[in-house]
């Protein structure tokens, strides 16, 4: 349960597309399984640290429309790495970065959760140990309800973010600080 196992997952399925282990079909079929067995778990996570062990039917349908969301990009994904692929003298590393985009969808998914199952518990916005885009240094110290949160769909390593959750090392934490007035400020990404 865990980004490196959803990292893991996708590296070897774009390894062995890109070599030619795996067929198309095949590669799809592994992307869909470790995508959509990691995510429900990074869900399941997200729900937990608010101390929920079973998900709402809210939660499952957004768990559920955020997981199709991912598979959607699957294919073409796929054709990207047949078109740069081994035999055509194509380079692993620049798929693998793609990849990246995929392993931080875990902690995505476990925001999402957090703030549709933390209610009315106060979450505070904290940045972390990288470069900042400039919706993440505006969201950085604020505290709203999980629920305010949730309302506007703001959360770290969104891909609405302007970093588009690329490398976002922020994350959300339980807090018994004030509540910061107002309504979050849209994102700009």
């Amino acid at each position: 349960m865990s980004e490196s196992a959803l990292r893991s997952g996708i590296r070897s399925a774009v390894r062995g597309l890109w070599s030619g282990a795996l067929s198309k079909g095949d590669f799809t079929s592994a992307m869909k399984s470790v995508i959509n067995r990691q995510l429900q778990l990074a869900w399941v996570e997200g729900a937990l640290d608010c101390g929920i062990d079973e998900l709402s039917e809210e939660e499952v349908k957004a768990r559920d429309a955020f997981i199709k969301e991912q598979d959607g990009f699957i294919s073409e994904f796929g054709d990207a790495i047949k078109d740069s692929n081994k035999k055509s003298g194509g380079k692993l590393p620049p798929l693998f970065g793609r990849a990246e985009m995929w392993a931080s969808r875990y902690a995505d998914a476990r925001n999402q959760a957090k703030t549709l199952a933390c209610g009315d518990s106060k979450l505070l916005w904290t940045v972390g140990p990288t470069e900042h885009c400039r919706d993440c240094l505006n969201y950085n110290g604020r505290v709203y309800r999980a629920s305010m949160w949730a309302k506007y769909e703001i959360h770290p390593k969104s891909s609405m973010l302007a970093c588009h959750g690329f490398r976002c090392q922020c994350q959300f934490s339980k807090t018994d600080k004030r509540l910061t007035k107002g309504v979050p400020p849209r994102m700009t990404g």
